[in-house]
């Protein structure tokens, strides 16, 4: 029988509800989003999906065996226990959590409950990432010895359509780094240990008084578990720069230098750069979901690997411990902000 998976939250969310029914394994059996605007179209659009307005529906509902939780970052922690506690498997947009205490209960939940729980970060499935584990694992790259990664969007202003400020407004940056960390964790496979991070920039008015964060733009430095260092630099507001990710990993023996847009991906051998073509990955998915999507095209291949893991009972390549290597450092890096850019410990939740 193939799984039964309900998408809730459909601003992000309807980005993925398509790639449920072309996967030979599952099928899009519920809609869920508290704006009857958001619901109306894709319910149009999956007349065989079941529509509901709460996540408490949802799991009520016999046909949901696993849930993609797309719904805003502050609704992340609690949603995801939820959908655990239920006995239902969960992929969540980022971030994991926005405290230590949530990211600790995620773990505590998904290890009491068993439940296969994903984080589905795009860029741990771009082909720059991709690519630089092949490297890393054929021994091309040598060893990473530090690795250095963008995130740069310019969100004022952020409005809903109702005029109120939408929940990015005032969001603190590093709050949101797992968009660069994730790569640097998952290709250098080591974990962040420490970061003294500083905040800066201008920011509207108003802009602090939602998370009461100061900062438009934060810097981070990164010490990994392995020995390497790594640099982090998120901008979110009042940035006069074009939507990038950015991501540089420095090796022994080669280093990878992957842009976003205009898109110029450059290897080094010793001091000598040459251009390259990344590979299409399309081939490790199934043919129904080898199509095009944003973010690289890493969201077939989110799908695949969640969906594939539920199937073979087997934890999924983002699971909740990467999860959190992903999203606690940031968290730590924005309260070294707040302080200073003191050097604060990241802690080890296992």
């Amino acid at each position: 029988m193939p799984i039964g998976v309900a998408v809730v939250g459909l601003g992000f969310g309807r980005l993925f509800a398509h790639l449920y029914d072309l996967h030979p394994d599952s099928r899009l059996v519920a809609l869920c989003d508290s704006s009857p605007e958001a619901l109306a179209p894709l319910a149009a659009r999956f007349p065989q999906a079941r529509v509901f307005i709460a996540l408490q529906e949802v799991l009520a509902c016999p046909e949901v065996d696993a849930v993609h939780v797309a719904t805003p970052a502050p609704l992340h922690a609690e949603q995801c226990l939820a959908v655990m506690r239920a006995g239902r498997a969960v992929m969540c947009a980022v971030p994991a959590a926005l405290t230590e205490e949530d990211c600790r209960r995620l773990i505590d939940a998904q290890e009491a409950t068993g439940a296969n729980y994903m984080m589905a970060e795009t860029d741990a499935y771009v082909p720059a990432v991709l690519y630089a584990k092949e490297l890393l694992a054929s021994g091309e790259m040598g060893e990473i010895v530090h690795a250095e990664a963008d995130y740069v969007h310019n969100i004022t202003p952020a409005r809903r359509p109702e005029g109120t400020p939408a929940w990015r407004w005032g969001y603190p940056p590093m709050w949101y780094a797992t968009h660069s960390l994730g790569p640097i964790v998952k290709v250098s496979r080591q974990r962040v240990t420490e970061v003294a991070c500083f905040g800066g920039g201008q920011v509207p008015e108003g802009y602090s008084e939602a998370w009461g964060n100061p900062f438009g733009f934060e810097t981070a430095l990164f010490r990994l578990s392995g020995g390497a260092t790594a640099k982090v630099s998120i901008g979110f507001a009042n940035v006069s720069a074009y939507p990038n990710e950015l991501v540089r990993f420095y090796g022994t023996k080669m280093s990878l230098f992957a842009h976003e847009y205009p898109r110029a991906d450059v290897l080094t051998h010793g001091s000598e750069p040459r251009r390259v073509d990344l590979p299409d990955y399309r081939h490790r998915l199934p043919e129904p979901l080898r199509v095009d999507s944003p973010h690289y095209n890493s969201h077939p291949h989110l799908v695949h690997e969640w969906i594939s893991s539920i199937r073979e009972g087997r934890e999924p390549a983002v699971g909740v411990h990467e999860a959190i290597a992903y999203t606690l450092p940031g968290l730590v890096a924005h309260e070294s902000a707040l302080q200073g850019g003191k050097t604060l410990p990241v802690p080890d939740l296992g």
